[in-house]
């Protein structure tokens, strides 16, 4: 269990390092269906996201523009060491306290 945790942070973290590439705008803006693919989430997400405001964009006639630092404020960063320390500890609790019960979801 301790395994596939340790697995979950290093996946997450190297899906969080490995976002550059993804990162190329000619005009600085991302259409929505471009910054869903970015963000992992589906346009809707998007759309919700910027009508509630934390993630700012342009209307553009019936288009939204999404300038590439909103995106990048919104992937968040990788996990420092202390940060990993910290999710690697709440997880130990948790297997600890409920371990058992972990262990007979996952076989279901």
């Amino acid at each position: 269990m301790l395994t596939i945790a340790l697995t979950y942070v290093n996946i997450v973290t190297e899906k969080l390092t490995n976002i550059k590439p993804l990162f190329v705008s000619k005009n600085g803006f991302f259409s929505t269906t471009e910054a869903a693919k970015i963000l992992g989430i589906s346009r809707i997400a998007v759309f919700n996201r910027v009508k509630r405001g934390s993630l700012k964009a342009i209307r553009i006639g019936k288009n939204w523009a999404i300038p590439k630092e909103e995106l990048e404020n919104n992937l968040g960063r990788p996990l420092s060491e202390e940060e990993k320390r910290i999710l690697l500890e709440g997880v130990r609790k948790v297997i600890a306290e409920y371990g058992e019960t972990l262990r007979r979801l996952g076989k279901e």
